[in-house]
């Protein structure tokens, strides 16, 4: 076991669903982490998808992605005082459905602010076709959960789940051809 005491008071105090923090997301935290402090062979394990496992932190547990920073901080070896928590899972929500967008949707759209990824998003809503509009209507307004949370770093990891399951679902109906 590579987590640490914050990690396991989080399980015994909000084991909640059982759902953990989706992988995509722990990576992208991962790399964010490494890229600040100068990295460890752990995060680099992490960003790869290895040691699933250490990351049970429960989707609906963690508010503001702290307990999950905190969690990735203990896996890797870095001391979670290096990081602004709160400032690395805001840039993790960026990178991760940067990557989303790059890899099932294959949209370009640079990781750094939030009219880009706004941009990235109308893109993809407009593609869709007019009878999903209920996904066309949550992915358009998905930037302004987005830019809520380059404001204030406060997005739930359950927002970041639902954002991007919204985004794997266009990607499945744009590769049917219906889009």
């Amino acid at each position: 076991m590579l987590y640490g005491a914050q990690t396991r008071r989080a399980l015994a105090d909000y084991q909640i669903s059982g759902w953990p923090v989706p992988p995509r997301l722990i990576q992208a935290i991962a790399q964010i982490i490494r890229d600040s402090t100068g990295g460890s062979t752990l995060a680099d394990e992490v960003i790869a998808g290895k040691h699933a496992a250490e990351f049970p932190v429960d989707v609906f547990q963690d508010r503001d992605g702290a307990a999950t920073v905190a969690n990735v901080c203990e896996v890797i070896g870095v001391p979670v005082e290096q990081v602004n928590p709160r400032e690395v899972f805001a840039a993790a929500i960026r990178l991760s459905v940067h990557r989303v967008l790059r890899d099932e949707l294959r949209i370009e759209v640079p990781v750094g602010t939030f009219s880009e990824t706004s941009a990235a998003l109308k893109v993809v809503a407009d593609q869709l076709p007019e009878r999903h509009r209920q996904l066309r209507r949550w992915i358009a307004g998905a930037d302004v959960t987005i830019q809520l949370c380059d404001q204030d770093g406060d997005l739930p990891v359950l927002g970041v789940l639902l954002l991007e399951s919204a985004l794997l679902l266009a990607a499945a109906i744009r590769g049917k051809g219906e889009a």
